[in-house]
């Protein structure tokens, strides 16, 4: 039965996570506290170790899991369709990918990461693969055994693909004035899955 004296805990807590995802994704890890998320809210601070009795790290841990399965569920969504080709698949995991708040992988492994206590790590770092990485990876395998694709090392081609994605977001206001966003990753596939150089004939 739920305890009548705390109707609203769920939502509490989820607004919690919502706030501190926000102050984390905007700053980073180390220059957060937890009287920044509390001041927010508008509540005292050892009422977020209510919810969180691990406080800062076991908060950052809970919301980067939320975080990373949220981007796992939206890139498969986005994937979604045997038999389409490679090409248009990876097109709407883009579009997804560039609706949302950069990942700042950047930061989250130079910077956030080496805050944190192994333990926090070893909770994080097998998560980040399986939803970052998995379902980028799983895409260029069906592709290669459509025989769409040479897969070589699906890992690194996933992370390739990332590292041509997710800074066109922060660089946004340097194109969209001149290219739309769709001309934009047509033209990232492009040089991802043809290259840059001219190809002579007969070659």
């Amino acid at each position: 039965m739920a305890d009548p004296g705390r109707p609203h805990l769920a939502s509490s807590r989820d607004h919690l996570l919502d706030v501190a995802e926000r102050h984390f994704a905007a700053r980073g890890y180390a220059a957060v506290t937890i009287k920044d998320i509390a001041g927010e809210l508008g509540i005292r601070q050892p009422s977020i170790y209510y919810h969180v009795p691990g406080g800062k790290e076991d908060l950052y841990v809970e919301v980067m899991l939320r975080h990373f399965e949220r981007h796992r569920a939206g890139a498969v969504e986005a994937l979604a369709g045997a038999g389409q080709p490679v090409e248009e698949r990876l097109r709407r995991l883009a579009g997804w990918m560039l609706s949302r708040p950069p990942l700042d992988v950047g930061r989250l492994v130079n910077s956030d990461y080496p805050e944190l206590a192994p333990g926090a790590l070893a909770r994080l770092e097998p998560e980040f693969q399986r939803c970052i990485f998995g379902p980028i990876e799983q895409a260029f395998r069906d592709a290669e055994s459509m025989g769409r694709m040479r897969v070589r090392e699906a890992a690194t081609l996933a992370r390739v693909f990332l590292s041509l994605i997710e800074p066109l977001n922060a660089a946004r206001k340097y194109w969209e004035r001149r290219h739309s966003e769709a001309e934009v990753i047509a033209g990232v596939l492009d040089i991802f899955f043809y290259g840059v150089l001219a190809r002579r004939e007969g070659e």
